[in-house]
C-alpha cells in the first residue's frame, strides 16, 4: 500500500512534470528512478533486460511506467520458472530466460545454490552446486528477436 507521503510526493509531481521538475525524497527509492527515467526517456526504451528476475516483481512494477517497451527476465534458477510462467502468460510484453548472464554467448557456469534461493551466487561454495547455462545478453537478445537499433535498459 502506498503511503501518504508517497501520494503526496507524486500528486505534486504531476504538476511540476510540465516544468521538468520533480521532488522527491531524501535517498531515491528505485521507483522514484524509474519514473523519471520513464518520463525522460522512456519513448526511447524499446527493451528492458531484468537480470536476476527472480520472481519477475520488479519487471512487474516498471512494465507500467514502460508502456512502450518489451520485457526479458533473466534468472538462473529453474526455482523462478512457475512465477516467470505466470507473468509471461498474462503480459504479452514480457519473456524470459532461465540462465546467468556473462561474457560468453553460449556456455555454462558453477553456481551455489542456497536454501534461500536470494542466497544464490555464481562460483560460491555455500550451498547446493549446480551448472547453469551462461549466456551474453547479445546471445539474449537474438534468441528473442532483439533487433539491432533498439534502445536497451538492462538492471541489475
Amino acid at each position: 500500500m502506498m503511503s501518504l507521503r508517497r501520494r503526496l510526493l507524486d500528486f505534486a509531481n504531476r504538476f511540476l512534470q510540465p516544468l521538468g521538475v520533480a521532488l522527491c525524497r531524501e535517498g531515491m527509492d528505485m521507483e522514484s528512478v524509474l519514473k523519471v527515467l520513464a518520463r525522460k526517456r522512456g519513448d526511447n526504451i524499446q527493451t528492458v533486460f531484468d537480470i536476476g528476475a527472480s520472481t519477475g516483481r520488479w519487471s512487474a512494477m516498471t512494465m507500467p511506467m514502460l508502456p512502450h517497451a518489451r520485457f526479458i527476465g533473466i534468472d538462473p534458477l529453474e526455482e523462478r520458472r512457475p512465477w516467470l510462467e505466470k507473468l509471461k502468460q498474462g503480459q504479452s510484453r514480457f519473456d524470459y530466460v532461465l540462465c546467468a548472464a556473462g561474457e560468453e554467448a553460449n556456455g555454462t557456469v558453477q553456481m551455489a545454490v542456497g536454501e534461500d534461493p536470494d542466497t544464490s551466487t555464481v562460483h560460491g561454495s555455500d550451498g547446493t552446486i549446480r551448472t547453469v547455462a551462461l549466456h551474453s545478453l547479445d546471445a539474449i537478445a537474438e534468441m528473442k528477436g532483439v533487433t539491432a537499433g533498439q534502445l536497451a535498459l538492462a538492471w541489475v
